[in-house]
């Protein structure tokens, strides 16, 4: 079996409609508002003051798009709230309290 990639391309402009609906629906519109955009990255996603870039070998996939922004979010709102992780990359054991609370808000439902 093989799996099917969609026709259509994830779009910038749908990676920043779903920063938006995020960031009302599961952080409370605590996150700065931020150029979210696709980019040639090494890593799956990266969050920098200026935005967040998803790998744009993602494009053709969504729900992996989706989950990538929602990790990379959770980084934006520690940050906002005044932690910044440099010791640990940022996935200590809070970051990963705030992924619990994304899941347990059903932020992945329809993804995973």
């Amino acid at each position: 079996m093989t799996l099917k990639k969609p026709d259509k391309l994830f779009s910038n402009k749908n990676l920043q409609m779903f920063f938006k609906i995020f960031n009302r629906r599961y952080f409370g519109n605590k996150i700065p508002a931020m150029h979210v955009r696709f980019g040639k990255i090494k890593e799956e996603g990266l969050f920098r003051e200026d935005g967040i870039i998803v790998n744009s070998g993602l494009r053709r996939f969504p729900d992996l798009a989706s989950l990538v922004l929602l990790h990379e979010m959770n980084h934006a709102y520690l940050e906002a709230n005044g932690y910044n992780g440099v010791m640990d990359g940022g996935h200590s054991t809070i970051f990963h309290v705030g992924i619990d609370r994304l899941y347990k808000a059903g932020a992945y439902e329809g993804i995973l």
